[in-house]
């Protein structure tokens, strides 16, 4: 066997190994957790066309499935802490209700994310909102939000609920 095509197999053997070295540890290092159950979602308006919702925070109980890397979230309103100090706490009818479909993108060297696009039925209107959201750990995402709603944004965190109550 000639030197060349000994030089050849060395190479193809050894892609393959380190092919199934990075395989392995990126599979145990970067896992892909599954979103699927309840949640808590906190949004803090940054900046919006209102100043009374500068500094507003607003607060949801979320139910999210995911299939594959596509996603469906529905959430509802439960309270909202205004700039003032008020604390609005809504029960049954009074709540709003928020659903979102996106897609869940797997990254290797970088945190995986989740984009939704956003539909909240509210008291007076419906609004949109886009969530941009990176997956920090397998209970926890945190993010911007782009909302129709007096045309702000800002920042979300969503945390899984572990309490049972929703």
């Amino acid at each position: 066997m000639s030197t060349m095509l000994k030089d050849i197999l060395a190479s193809i053997v050894s892609a393959v190994f380190i092919a199934i070295i990075f395989t392995s540890w990126s599979d145990s290092e970067f896992k892909e957790y599954n979103l699927t159950g309840k949640w808590k979602l906190e949004t803090t308006t940054s900046t919006a066309n209102v100043p009374e919702y500068i500094g507003m925070k607003l607060y949801y109980y979320v139910h999210i499935i995911q299939s594959n890397d596509k996603v469906t979230f529905s959430a509802e309103k439960v309270k909202e802490n205004s700039i003032n100090g008020g604390t609005i706490k809504y029960t049954g009818k009074n709540r709003t209700y928020l659903k979102c479909q996106g897609t869940k993108k797997y990254n290797y060297f970088s945190k995986n994310k989740l984009v939704l696009n956003c539909n909240e039925t509210g008291r007076v209107r419906e609004t949109t909102m886009i969530l941009d959201l990176d997956i920090n750990l397998k209970d926890k995402m945190t993010g911007t939000f782009l909302s129709s709603a007096a045309n702000s944004d800002g920042t979300i965190e969503i945390t899984r609920n572990n309490d049972n109550k929703s």
